[in-house]
């Protein structure tokens, strides 16, 4: 296996997804060596399809693990403290013989001395912290990589105000990571340096209560992130909506900012992608948005022209690059 295999790949992991037979040196190697993954890349690819999949539904796969008294990670833990009690991994899963060795097993620099629930929670916390910085390290390289990046960036803001008919100061909230130049903006979800998974707040009391510190909001708190209302200026506002997923992880976001920095009108943008018309897409996942949020007041509030559902935003991305590199030859 190669160094990018190892990093990026998880070959072996998807290799071995319907195998009953665990190859513990490979695992050994994998985790307690190199320690380039974590159980969270065992439980992405043993539960899911990683085909064609977007990325906002590792947020629903991790509240799906931690969902109920029968949760997958209530039965690790118990099976944690099986393992800890007879030391056999052959009896054990993949997944307590790995935090064992990491969190538990002497001669570990950060030996916890007794599993309980609040630390086992904790320690899952700091394994998925290691999926977050790798996923930070390859969004930084794509963006590095990307000589245009922010020029596009600036291209689409000025484009969606245009199609909007917004010429009023503005601030940008972003459930993104990545930063704006020359812009007022808030990463709700932490940087680039420190991506942030999460759940929703609304998701609490469906989840056990050490789990809780999965919310997107404790998170938000524990890493000290500017809070939403210090950052918004004004409680009246026209809102404006592009690139999001509308992910049910975020609802409780959503709903915040529409009910307490909305009341003016809403804009859902979109964008065509690979030559396909996105529109009627765009449309269903804003009703559905919508009516998630506010029980079926999608059709009341457009009918009010309290919100457009589908603003195309159309950019010739070949032909303004072109005058930049013109302008920049002239220069």
């Amino acid at each position: 296996m190669s160094k990018d295999d190892n990093v990026f790949g998880f070959n072996y992991l998807i290799k071995t997804k319907n195998q009953q037979i665990i190859d513990w040196n490979e695992i050994n190697r994998l985790f307690l060596k190199d320690k380039v993954l974590c159980v969270w890349d065992i439980y992405f690819i043993a539960n899911s399809d990683i085909v064609n999949k977007n990325w906002c539904d590792i947020e629903n796969k991790i509240y799906d693990s931690l969902n109920g008294e029968r949760s997958l990670w209530e039965w690790i833990y118990k099976d944690l403290i099986n393992y800890y009690s007879n030391y056999n991994y052959e009896k054990s899963s993949v997944y307590s013989y790995i935090l064992y060795m990491r969190y538990f097993a002497a001669g570990v620099g950060n030996k916890q001395e007794k599993i309980t629930k609040k630390n086992f929670y904790e320690i899952l916390l700091e394994e998925l912290k290691i999926l977050e910085i790798r996923f930070s390290n390859y969004l930084i390289k794509e963006i590095n990589e990307n000589q245009f990046y922010y020029i596009k960036q600036q291209l689409l803001i000025k484009e969606i105000l245009k199609v909007t008919g917004s010429d009023k100061p503005y601030q940008i909230i972003t459930f993104n990571y990545t930063n704006y130049e020359k812009e007022n903006f808030l990463n709700i979800h932490g940087d680039l340096s420190f991506p942030i998974f999460g759940i929703s707040l609304e998701d609490d009391k469906k989840i056990s209560p050490e789990a809780n510190i999965f919310t997107k909001r404790k998170r938000r708190v524990k890493n000290d992130l500017l809070s939403i209302g210090k950052f918004i200026k004004n409680e009246y506002n026209d809102l404006i909506f592009y690139g999001t997923s509308f992910n049910k992880m975020d609802y409780d976001h959503f709903k915040r900012i529409i009910d307490k920095w909305g009341g003016g009108k809403m804009y859902f943008c979109y964008s065509n992608y690979n030559g396909k018309n996105m529109r009627e897409d765009h449309k269903e996942n804003v009703e559905e948005f919508i009516d998630g949020l506010y029980y079926n007041e999608f059709f009341n509030l457009r009918e009010n022209d309290q919100l457009d559902e589908a603003i195309g935003i159309n950019i010739d991305w070949e032909k303004y690059i072109k005058q930049f590199l013109v302008i920049n030859l002239l220069d």
